[in-house]
């Protein structure tokens, strides 16, 4: 909306004027009217402030429009998104997201314009009358601010976890052999979701399977994915698989929290993490029992193990067979050298038959006699 050339008041408010009768009149207020009062607004705020002004804050409500515009919030990172929180509101149209696009893709960055992304952006400030709010019409962006955002945020969790011993916590503990009942948490219907059930239903070793439906970035990921943690240990799982896809740094930012990290190293139940692309490294990658480079390869290690526990009883169940047959044979060759070694050469072995109609021989007296050989 265009803004209306500052004009001074038409008379001046400094002194109060006489009547005839010399005595003075009170001071006149002058009264603003809307259009008026805005376009004040706009120029004092276009002096103070200028054409641009960088900003920064922590994305949030972000919707779009038909003509691909697109609408956000500003607020100050870390503080609660509640009715008395501070707030500006962004407004990028579509060509001006054309220019941020070719500056995000420009500068190599992997920076999104996502749900909980930190970002420092530019723009001229508005007064937005038709909705009484203030809003920052956004012209540009600058990625190395986020990325550093997103570094420091992360050395800093992993010192934390450092100093409390918790990086090997769930890496100590045992991985059941062959672990069959698995946990898979990531977001069902992704390309994620898909490539690990098919490394495990390829393998067909039987196994029992829980899919935990999980958020796997913006604002609800991180809630979500303690969520689905703490049910995979309720389950009483042998492992569990957190997988995603690749993506931007923002995108997978998620899985530098730290309240992610600590929930994997309290588990009682090994997790196996296969996060993003094989140059991605996350700080859950560094608490989980085993991190692998994509989910496919996460779910590869698990049919891996299955399918060596398998092979090792199968091996185990050919040896009982061998050492069985093994000793037949050698008792049959026993038994035929004892025959041999007999003094009469009518000695024949036989397998005894019982005669039921002969009664038995009662226990009380003496046995029956063996007949005579001689």
């Amino acid at each position: 909306m265009a803004s209306a050339p500052f004009e001074p008041p038409l008379f001046s408010l400094d002194e109060p004027t006489d009547d005839a009768s010399g005595e003075p009149h009170p001071p006149v207020e002058h009264t603003w009217s809307v259009p008026e009062l805005y376009g004040t607004l706009s120029y004092l705020i276009e002096g103070r402030f200028g054409s641009s002004t960088w900003v920064t804050g922590e994305l949030r409500s972000l919707s779009s429009s038909p003509k691909g515009h697109r609408y956000f919030e500003l607020i100050e990172p870390g503080s609660e998104d509640d009715y008395n929180t501070p707030r500006l509101k962004v407004t990028l149209f579509a060509g001006n997201r054309k220019r941020v696009n070719a500056t995000l893709r420009e500068t190599g960055s992997a920076v999104q314009i996502e749900e909980g992304t930190i970002l420092r952006i530019c723009g001229e400030l508005r007064p937005y009358a038709a909705r009484s709010t203030l809003q920052l019409v956004m012209t540009g962006i600058d990625p190395s601010y986020t990325l550093g955002v997103v570094g420091r945020r992360r050395e800093a969790v992993l010192a934390a976890l450092r100093a409390e011993d918790l990086i090997g916590a769930n890496a100590r503990l045992e991985v059941p052999y062959p672990s069959i009942d698995v946990a898979l948490i990531t977001s069902m219907g992704s390309a994620a979701a898909a490539d690990t059930l098919h490394e495990l239903e390829r393998a067909r070793v039987g196994f029992r399977l829980v899919t935990l439906d999980s958020r796997t970035q913006g604002a609800e990921a991180e809630p979500s994915i303690v969520a689905a943690l703490r049910t995979a240990e309720d389950l009483s799982v042998d492992v569990v698989l957190l997988v995603r896809g690749g993506g931007s740094a923002s995108d997978l930012s998620v899985f530098d929290s730290e309240l992610i990290a600590r929930t994997i190293a309290g588990l009682s139940v090994p997790v196996f993490t296969g996060i993003g692309h094989e140059t991605d490294r996350s700080v859950a990658d560094e608490v989980a029992h085993t991190a692998h480079k994509t989910p496919t390869a996460a779910a590869a290690a698990i049919v891996t193990a299955a399918i060596d526990a398998r092979r090792s009883l199968e091996q185990a169940a050919a040896s009982v067979r061998s050492a069985a047959s093994g000793t037949v044979v050698r008792a049959e060759r026993d038994l035929l050298g004892a025959a041999r070694r007999e003094r009469s050469p009518a000695v024949r072995i036989s397998i005894a038959r019982t005669d039921c109609s002969r009664p038995a021989w009662n226990a009380s007296g003496p046995p029956p006699r063996r007949p005579s050989t001689g």
